[in-house]
């Protein structure tokens, strides 16, 4: 706004500088001369319009920081998804590893226990007998029948002369998960007894469940 501006005309006249959307500038000129309230009025809505203006380039800086701040984030939030879904990848990779292994072994172990090369038991720390092999069964004169039916215990077949050493065998594997095989008395079924080459076991992550093989000791 350029007030009292002389003219050609030997006037004076308000220059007001308007500059549109697409760069183009135009000039309102208004005699000087004219009403003193018309004057003010239209100075008054130039003041308006360039604050407007102003308004909005602040407006339109705001939204520019806001976006180029979210674009920010989200190109985080991207690289942390991206380095996740790569965590995950690896640890299923690592799952079906384990557990393809542990199948494996599963099917190692089923095969040898159903050779019946050896006698082999799973009982707990509360004495039950809750898997048992043929050819343990065999050794202690039961079936699999008795087994299903819970006739199967282990003080059942312990003799109470080598509970102590049993103690000791458990606190071996205890300390190191399994126990030194020794030999061992069973009691069978009809009251007989039978010297077994026996050795334990506590499963892996367990504490109380333990696997169990046996062989006769008459014959080695």
């Amino acid at each position: 706004f350029l007030p009292f501006v002389n003219t050609d005309s030997g006037r004076s006249a308000d220059v007001y500088l308007f500059r549109g959307e697409d760069g183009t500038t135009w000039m309102l000129l208004l005699n000087a001369t004219a009403d003193a309230n018309k004057r003010q009025s239209l100075q008054q809505r130039a003041q308006d319009l360039v604050l407007q203006v102003t308004d909005l380039e602040r407006e339109g800086d705001t939204l520019y920081q806001a976006k180029s701040e979210l674009e920010a984030r989200v190109r985080e939030r991207t690289v942390e998804l991206s380095q996740a879904n790569d965590r995950l990848r690896q640890e299923l990779a690592e799952r079906q590893r384990i557990e393809a292994a542990l199948r494996e072994s599963e099917s190692r172990f089923r095969r040898l226990s159903e050779s019946n090369l050896i006698g082999i038991m799973f009982w707990d720390v509360k004495g039950r007998i809750t898997e048992a092999n043929d050819a343990f069964l065999g050794m202690l004169g039961y079936t699999r029948e008795d087994l299903q039916a819970g006739k199967l215990h282990w003080e059942q077949v312990t003799l109470s002369d080598v509970r102590s050493r049993d103690e000791n065998a458990f606190a071996e594997m205890a300390e190191t998960g399994a126990c030194t095989p020794f030999k061992r008395q069973f009691v069978r079924k009809d009251g007989s007894r039978i010297d077994l080459l026996f050795g334990a076991a506590l499963l892996e992550g367990s504490t109380n469940k333990i696997v169990c093989f046996a062989l006769d000791a008459a014959r080695y």
